[in-house]
């Protein structure tokens, strides 16, 4: 096993990247902040051609610096909201793909008493993490309603109610929700593409 391979194994490869470019290709100060061995920055940034990838993002720098450090934030913001909305769609998947009396059974627990209490706080806390990805990944994109254009003709009530029939019917006909309402969105995508 080579050795570059052997620290991707031990390390937040992903963090010491980042840290690395934030400090403009600087080994020493990345494992200053990172409390890392600098040898460590500096084999990973060898084996991975780091310093390409920051001059790289030198030359794309233009504008204020401000506006560049907000373009890198929202980057890193989206992707880690990415990351956190597959967490939180990997529950929901695994709480609703053997049916509603599974997900009943999963969130029942049995009292002291031996009575049986349905617990919903973590279906509650499920959808506080969803709203709260949603939010994050609004303000990565600039897509906050106080960031966002008026959009002409497009009507954000006819997809909630188009998303909301979906989830009826699928449940009406004992389908997966989830994929119905994809293949309503991708229906609609397509049937935009072809207005255009």
């Amino acid at each position: 096993m080579s050795s570059a391979v052997s620290l991707k194994d031990k390390h937040d490869v992903s963090q010491i990247f980042l840290t690395y470019l934030a400090f403009g290709g600087d080994a020493d100060k990345a494992s200053m902040a990172l409390d890392l061995d600098v040898a460590v920055v500096r084999d990973l940034a060898r084996a991975e051609n780091w310093d390409k990838k920051v001059a790289q993002n030198a030359q794309i720098r233009e504008g204020e610096a401000n506006d560049v450090q907000i373009q890198i934030n929202r980057a890193i913001n989206y992707v880690q909201s990415h990351r956190l909305r597959s967490v939180i769609d990997a529950t929901l998947l695994h709480l609703t793909r053997d049916g509603v009396e599974s997900m009943i059974d999963k969130l029942t627990v049995v009292g002291r008493e031996g009575q049986r209490e349905l617990k919903i706080k973590a279906i509650t806390d499920l959808v506080k993490a969803a709203e709260s990805v949603q939010m994050m990944t609004q303000r990565a994109l600039g897509d906050t309603a106080g960031e966002r254009e008026p959009s002409k003709g497009k009507d954000g009530s006819q997809t909630a109610l188009r998303v909301m029939e979906a989830m009826n019917a699928a449940d009406d006909h004992g389908l997966n929700s989830v994929d119905v309402v994809r293949k309503e969105l991708a229906l609609s995508k397509k049937q935009l593409a072809e207005r255009i």
